[in-house]
This record gives C-alpha cells, structure tokens and sequence, in this order.
C-alpha cells in the first residue's frame, strides 16, 4: 500500500566521530563543516564536479533505472520528486551550475546559505549519538550550542504543487544499449 502522503527528509552524519576527536565534532556542530561562507569558489566548483561525475556514471550504469524515474515523473509526485533530487532533472541542474559557474558563483553560494537555513531547523532536528559517558557528555554541550543556532522551524510560504505533465522524450548517452519506459497508473484506468 503506498501512503497517500509523505515527507521529504534530509540526513546529516558525522560518521566517524570518534577519528574527528572533540574539536572536530564541536567544529561541525557549530557550523564549521557546512558553512557556504567558509567554502571557496574553487572548493565549490570542486564539489560540483564531483557530483555531476556521480551522477554521470549512474545514468550511464543504470540506463532502466533511469528512464523509468523520468518517464513516470510526469505523472507520479513521488517519482517526479526523485528526478528532481536525484535523477535527470537533476543532472541537468548541476550540469548547468558546472558549465556557467563562472557566472553564477554567487547565485549558488546564496542559494547555498538559503538550503542551510532552511534545512537546519530544531523542527528538523534528530540527533542520535553513541559513545562512553565523558563523549556523551562533551557532545551534549556542543548539541545544545548547536540548536541554539537554529530557527524553530521553517515557514513554508510557497508550498510544492505537483502538476501532472504528459511528456514524450529521448534522452542521449554514449551508450550501447537503448532503454525505453513506457509508463502508466493502473488506479486512474
């Protein structure tokens, strides 16, 4: 049974706590390892690169995948959303930053400052931490300097609409393998 609703989430993890000791924790929890402001424009461009390489590479690995996702994004919400953050449409956004970097350098460090605020909300806000009791303690003061920072919540005054959208498209890549998706909702027939 697929929910009638759901609610985009986003994840942030230290991993591997204990090799960034506590400076580096207390660094990150106080914005240090995230702040746009601290990233330089090579930095960013860097990062961008990176990602737009990923995303090549998956189209190319996972050409079904792929297709699937965006043919049923003009009809499907859920699926119109994983294009969006993590399909073609996405790999078009980013190719786009990474051709005209130059001049939209300050665009998306303003855009990346206005993700962050909006993102890191207490409302938002879980935080799961293992460690001894010394560590837990330690991370229990940097946690609440770190909420502290924080906006209650986000007001959202433009709120998503999703607009079904009847498309027809061929996407191409070097590849020698074509893939067609055809798509349908057996609920609306």
């Amino acid at each position: 049974l697929i929910a009638d609703s759901f609610r985009l989430g986003f994840e942030d993890s230290i991993k591997a706590a204990s090799k960034l000791g506590v400076s580096g924790v207390q660094k990150y929890m106080t914005f240090g390892d995230f702040a746009v402001s601290e990233l330089n424009d090579k930095r960013i461009k860097e990062i961008l690169d990176a990602v737009l390489s990923m995303l090549q590479r998956k189209i190319l690995s996972s050409g079904h995948a792929v297709a699937m996702t965006r043919a049923l994004s003009y009809q499907d919400e859920r699926a119109y959303l994983d294009d969006l953050f993590d399909g073609v449409a996405f790999y078009d956004f980013v190719k786009d930053l990474v051709e005209n970097y130059e001049t939209k350098k300050d665009e998306i460090k303003a855009n990346l400052e206005k993700v962050v605020e909006l993102l890191y909300t207490k409302e938002n806000l879980t935080i799961a931490f293992a460690a001894d009791e010394d560590g837990y303690n330690q991370m229990e003061e940097y946690a609440v300097k770190f909420i502290e920072k924080l906006a209650d919540k986000y007001e959202n005054t433009n709120p998503f609409k999703f607009v079904p959208n009847k498309l027809n498209e061929g996407l191409k890549a070097p590849v020698d393998v074509q893939f067609v998706a055809q798509t349908g909702n057996f609920e609306a027939a």
